[in-house]
C-alpha cells in the first residue's frame, strides 16, 4: 500500500492536472484506515476478509476485539467459528433492508477463556432449512471445533435478532 500511495504522489507531482491522481490517493488512504488490525496476526486476516465482505454487502459490522497476539487456537479452527457464523450472519443481513443490516461482533480473552459473540438482525420467516445439501453443516463444524477446546456454543434467535455465544478454553485442544 506504501509503495502504490508514493507512486501516486510523485504522478499527481508529476501531472499538470492532479486532480485524477489525488483522488485515486485518498480512496486508498481511506481504503487504509479501514484496515482491521487486532494485534493479532490471524484474527487480522480473518477480521478484514469479513470486513470488506460485509462492506460489500452494505453491512455495518461493529467490533470489539481485544486479543493477545497468541491465543493457543489452531488457524483453522478460528477460520471454521468465525467463518461460519460470519458467513450466516452475513447472509441474514442481506435479506434484511438495508437499513437493518449490522452485525455486533465481540472477540475477547480473559484468563484461559476464549469469549467469542456475533449478533445480527434477521428476518423472522428466516427458513431453518432449505434444499441445498451441504446447509446446516456451517454450525455442526463450529460445534466440533467448540468440542475440541472443552468449550461451549449457544444460539438463541429471540426478537428479531439471532446470537451465537461460543467460549473455548484455550490451549485445551483434545484430539
Amino acid at each position: 500500500l506504501w509503495h502504490d500511495l508514493n507512486k501516486y504522489l510523485r504522478a499527481a507531482k508529476a501531472e499538470t492536472d492532479s486532480a485524477d491522481a489525488l483522488n485515486r490517493l485518498e480512496s486508498m488512504l481511506n481504503s487504509a484506515m479501514e484496515i482491521v488490525d487486532v494485534g493479532n496476526p490471524v484474527l487480522n486476516v480473518i477480521l478484514n476478509e469479513y470486513a470488506m465482505t460485509a462492506k460489500a454487502s452494505g453491512i455495518e459490522l461493529r467490533m470489539k476485539v481485544q486479543v493477545p497476539e497468541y491465543l493457543g487456537i489452531v488457524t483453522a479452527d478460528l477460520y471454521v467459528i468465525i467463518g461460519n457464523t460470519m458467513d450466516n450472519a452475513i447472509e441474514a443481513c442481506k435479506a434484511l433492508p438495508s437499513e437493518e443490516r449490522l452485525i455486533d461482533l465481540v472477540f475477547r480473552t480473559r484468563h484461559d477463556i476464549v469469549f467469542y459473540q456475533l449478533k445480527n438482525p434477521c428476518a423472522a420467516n428466516t427458513p431453518k432449512h432449505s434444499s441445498d445439501p451441504l446447509r446446516g453443516y456451517g454450525l455442526k463444524n463450529v460445534s466440533r471445533c467448540v468440542e475440541q477446546y472443552s468449550g461451549s456454543i449457544e444460539s438463541v434467535q429471540q426478537d428479531g435478532y439471532y446470537t451465537v455465544t461460543v467460549h473455548l478454553n484455550q490451549n485445551k485442544i483434545h484430539s
